[in-house]
């Protein structure tokens, strides 16, 4: 079978095509992105403290948006392909992994209105004597819009867990 160079340029073009595709919405090189560390600042004790710490801790920082042009589109198992990675990386940094795994599966199941959600960092650090969990998520709303496009993860979410019994202990929101 003879191919022809047009033919040949055409299918060049769409696995180029898929492979970009692939990268954006795939894992792609933002895995290694992802950001799993011990976090030398403690979680207030005050409830009406939290939100605060975890907005200026977190909310508009590099960690986070560099994953703001992923979209939502297979966001469930994009969600549990970080989660493993997330998890492997606590565990790689002799950090509690498995607590880490049973907050975000927390979040995963946790009530989120049509939201698609994508855990981007974990950080390990205490509320007084307790450990705690803070998850950065990305999020947006989930499903493809009137045209068919699917949106990017442009806002940011901080959940914060006690890491003995999975319970939230603090929560801050963009929106």
């Amino acid at each position: 079978m003879k191919i022809r160079p047009l033919t040949l340029i055409l299918l060049t073009l769409l696995l180029f095509a898929g492979a970009l595709s692939y990268v954006s919405n795939g894992p792609g090189p933002l895995v290694n992105e992802i950001v799993v560390r011990k976090l030398d600042a403690q979680l207030p004790v005050k409830e009406e403290e939290i939100w605060g710490f975890l907005w200026t801790q977190f909310a508009n920082k590099p960690e986070e948006e560099k994953f703001a042009k992923l979209t939502t589109e297979g966001w469930q198992a994009r969600f549990h392909e970080y989660e493993k990675i997330l998890v492997k990386k606590a565990k790689r940094k002799s950090l509690d992994g498995d607590s880490l795994e049973k907050c975000l599966t927390e979040i995963f199941d946790s009530p989120k209105d049509e939201l698609a959600y994508l855990p981007v960092g974990a950080y390990s650090t205490v509320q007084g004597t307790n450990p705690v969990w803070i998850v950065v998520v990305k999020w947006e709303i989930s499903g493809p819009i009137n045209d068919g496009q699917y949106l990017e993860l442009g806002h940011v979410r901080m959940f914060a867990f006690d890491a003995r019994n999975f319970k939230q202990i603090g929560f801050c929101t963009c929106m």
